[in-house]
């Protein structure tokens, strides 16, 4: 999922009392990862311009639609 911390705070109760999932902030600064054991991981993403961070991912979607078995690593499908 992609949204803003705001959004991760208002709606943290229904985030996270499920399956595994991560969330990316819309400016591809930070994640969190989220685990049904309880754990949240919070990691900072060393780029710092959110310009790259976009074209980066939308790469990686480019990937993706192109060759259908690609992993994207912002996502668990």
């Amino acid at each position: 999922m992609m949204m803003t911390w705001k959004m991760v705070i208002k709606y943290s109760e229904d985030l996270f009392s499920g399956d595994d999932f991560g969330i990316f902030d819309e400016t591809a600064q930070w994640c969190i990862k989220y685990s049904h054991d309880d754990y949240l991981i919070y990691s900072e993403i060393p780029i710092r311009n959110a310009e790259i961070g976009y074209a980066e991912i939308e790469k990686m979607n480019a990937r993706k639609k192109k060759f259908p078995k690609y992993k994207h690593p912002y996502r668990d499908e």
